[in-house]
């Protein structure tokens, strides 16, 4: 960070002082001393005049480079398309042929006695029991009942009320005077003397009437509630129970007995015949045409589809790229020597920067080290 800093300083100075020639900038900063010996040891020649370090700077035009002939060798790319044989292998379905095993039926007709069962409705007999109902007319008492209504006398009780006087005992709340003891306030008025001093300072006696209030125990008459009991005639009413005759309609059952006709019924069970449809298995043999059925594997042949790798070869357009050399003569410039053998300030490296920062700083410490951030190593001046 510091090298940065006084680098940065360094590069503000110099371009404030850009209008000084660069070798009369080195001799005055570092006096003819530090420049003179370098430039003694190289020689200027015509570039300074007989104070080559301190004298102003002739500019000098650099002349063009030379040119030599080189030989340069190229390679041209050629493409060549030939039909070749080229072998191919692809997954392919191709049809194979398999073994297989079919289990096959064949069947024969043959006669044969065949036991065939059928449900089937059919008539049966069968017994059953019937209830039947017989009647016969015979001379028997009959007695009927016939209803009427009659006058019939009854006899019942009628309750009648019976009103009497009876004393009874009755409380009732009368007022009593009474005689009461009670305390009662009087306020009464009393005289007292009162001690004074009069204009002289004599003692002087003065009376002063004062309300006094006392208790005193008085009679008095009050009116008290007192419960008395006395014997008042009352109403009483009772109730009695008197026999009374009356008479009233009445629904009587009157019996008579007479000799009629009935008919008499009796029921008995009769045992009966009767057919009814029943379903039943029937069995019946017929000889008949049966086919008979047998199984056997028999070995059959079958195509199927199998991915395989079938290789193929084929003739294909190849594509190829060759590559051919051609020599070539061509003009290449001089490259001009850089080193300590040119004049100062007229070396084929340039002038400003370089030259600049040698004259400035030179090889002595402690500007060895800023040297290099404005020379390069292959200065004359280095």
């Amino acid at each position: 960070m510091m090298k940065r800093l006084f680098a940065a300083a360094v590069v503000g100075f110099v371009v404030s002082l850009s209008a000084t020639p660069a070798q009369a900038l080195g001799c005055k900063l570092f006096g003819k001393r530090d420049c003179q010996a370098p430039c003694a040891a190289i020689g200027c020649g015509p570039v300074a005049a007989a104070d080559a370090c301190c004298g102003p700077v002739v500019p000098v035009v650099v002349a063009s480079p030379a040119m030599t002939t080189q030989t340069v060798t190229r390679y041209v790319a050629k493409t060549v398309t030939e039909n070749k044989p080229v072998t191919t292998s692809s997954y392919q379905w191709v049809d194979e042929k398999f073994t297989y095993q079919e289990c096959v039926t064949t069947s024969k007709v043959e006669k044969k006695p065949v036991t065939t069962s059928s449900y089937q409705w059919v008539d049966e007999k069968y017994t059953y029991q019937e209830c039947v109902n017989t009647s016969k007319v015979e001379k028997k008492p009959v007695t009927t009942t016939t209803y009427a209504w009659v006058d019939e006398a009854y006899n019942y009780t009628v309750c009648k009320p019976v009103t009497t006087m009876v004393m009874k005992p009755v409380c009732k709340t009368v007022c009593v005077p009474t005689q009461v003891m009670t305390t009662v306030p009087v306020t009464t008025r009393v005289c007292v003397p009162v001690c004074g001093v009069d204009r002289c300072g004599c003692p002087t006696i003065s009376y002063k009437s004062q309300r006094v209030t006392s208790c005193e125990t008085v009679c008095k008459t009050v009116m008290q509630r007192q419960t008395v009991t006395e014997m008042v005639p009352c109403p009483v009413t009772t109730y009695v129970n008197e026999p009374a005759t009356g008479m009233r309609k009445v629904c009587k059952a009157t019996t008579s007995t007479k000799d009629m006709d009935v008919t008499i019924y009796s029921s008995a069970m009769v045992n009966k015949d009767g057919m009814h449809k029943v379903c039943k298995l029937i069995t019946t043999t017929k000889d008949m045409d049966v086919t008979t059925y047998s199984s056997a594997m028999v070995n059959k042949d079958g195509m199927h589809k199998v991915c395989k790798l079938v290789t193929e070869t084929k003739t294909m357009p190849i594509t190829s790229t060759t590559y051919e050399a051609k020599t070539e003569t061509i003009q290449v410039p001089v490259a001009a020597p850089c080193g300590p053998t040119a004049a100062c300030g007229t070396s084929v490296c340039g002038t400003d920067t370089c030259d600049t920062g040698c004259k400035l700083f030179g090889n002595r410490k402690p500007f060895s080290r800023v040297k290099g951030l404005f020379c390069k190593s292959s200065c004359g001046c280095n």
